[in-house]
């Protein structure tokens, strides 16, 4: 028995001896397993999900226990006792206590499939009930490090009764996870916020694969800023051809700006890859600004038309053409090295994370029950079902 499992074992027993001691709210624990997931709508902030919510709890009153054994047969009863699952009856919510669980981030589009069973072990009965719903959720995202990004697609589950009737807490001994392995945009990582509170919230987070946006985004923006450097092959005097080049590209790279923006939600803050479509526009900008810099300075001094290559305004615009670019190179090493330390570095502790999470399943994974004896009062052992 693994130090991990006794840990979350007690955490449920301890749950469960604050209720025997006076607390009238009912204990039930709850978790959640992410069946698929469908599409990310990250302009609309929610993603399609099929997700299966198992809620469980003992009954405590000898009342409650008689009332449900009076539903099930005879046969039924026999198999209960034996520690067989037996499943309940549509009509068990109207005639039973049961936490009435929603969910609050759902969308309109839901079907949603809700079923009761019983199980018996060590003289406690417990309740299960399942949900299956495939839906749309809301899901606010943060969108800072886009397209590099993680998003955490949670789910938001609530009870209609008060604190005082129920409280919700996340199953320590049946965790939470999903069943499925990739999705077309995104990689997923094991549920990592489990917040408890009145309303309890299961999350799992999903890092995008940015090599749409890398290749459609990042490297056609770079493409089109690196070549605007080229109209400092035409001499100082052509700049009605340097200026008509660097335009043309200024008024690409906006447009392009614009499709980018419509990608993404009405957000109040600047993603990465409109900061860099921003730099890019204002090194285009500058560009624009020199060359008519350089142009009017060459007709000042009367070298519009006799302008040779040794000439001073000539070896200026040289200069000038270094430095740029020489800023240019240095902004792209500097982007990268914060790349690989700030959003990389945290796609790298997500896997990590979900490492060790799949080391603590691996290591109760085996352990189909777990019984922690009472005080040495001679008190009887209560199971808890793994």
């Amino acid at each position: 028995m693994t130090a991990h499992t006794i840990e979350t074992a007690s955490r449920n027993l301890h749950v469960l001896n604050k209720y025997e001691k006076g607390n009238n709210s009912i204990p039930v624990f709850v978790r959640l397993i992410f069946l698929r997931i469908g599409q990310i709508d990250t302009r609309a902030e929610k993603f399609q999900a099929h997700v299966a919510i198992e809620a469980r709890w003992f009954l405590n009153s000898d009342n409650d226990e008689n009332k449900i054994l009076s539903t099930l047969s005879m046969d039924d009863q026999f198999r209960l006792n034996n520690g067989e699952i037996i499943k309940l009856s549509k009509d068990f919510p109207e005639n039973n206590w049961y936490p009435q669980l929603f969910l609050l981030n759902i969308g309109q589009d839901c079907k949603e499939e809700i079923k009761y069973t019983i199980k018996k072990s060590n003289s406690q009965i417990q309740i299960r009930e399942f949900h299956d719903v495939n839906a749309s959720f809301y899901s606010k995202f943060d969108l800072h490090h886009f397209p590099t990004d993680i998003q955490e697609l949670s789910i938001s589950i609530g009870s209609a009764l008060f604190d005082s009737e129920v409280t919700l807490d996340t199953d320590s001994n049946r965790p939470s996870g999903f069943l499925f392995q990739n999705d077309e945009d995104y990689s997923l990582d094991k549920p990592g916020h489990r917040r408890k509170r009145s309303i309890l919230t299961i999350a799992c987070h999903a890092a995008r694969r940015a090599d749409y946006f890398f290749w459609n985004g990042y490297f056609l923006v770079f493409l089109i800023t690196t070549v605007c450097f080229s109209s400092f092959a035409i001499p100082p005097n052509g700049v009605q051809f340097r200026i008509a080049i660097a335009c043309t590209l200024l008024l690409t790279s906006i447009a392009f700006r614009l499709t980018i923006s419509n990608a993404l939600p009405n957000i109040s803050y600047l993603t990465l890859i409109d900061l860099y479509a921003i730099v890019s526009i204002f090194v285009l900008v500058i560009l624009c600004i020199w060359h008519s810099i350089i142009g009017t300075l060459v007709f000042i001094y009367d070298e519009y038309v006799n302008l040779k290559s040794d000439s001073y305004w000539a070896r200026i615009d040289r200069r000038i053409f270094y430095v740029l670019v020489s800023l240019y190179i240095i902004v792209h090493v500097a982007m990268g090295i914060w790349y690989y330390y700030v959003p990389i570095s945290r796609k790298r502790q997500m896997k990590e994370l979900d490492k060790h999470y799949r080391r603590i399943i691996n290591e109760s994974v085996d352990k189909n029950r777990l019984s922690i004896g009472s005080s040495s009062n001679g008190a009887t052992k209560r199971e808890l079902i793994v």
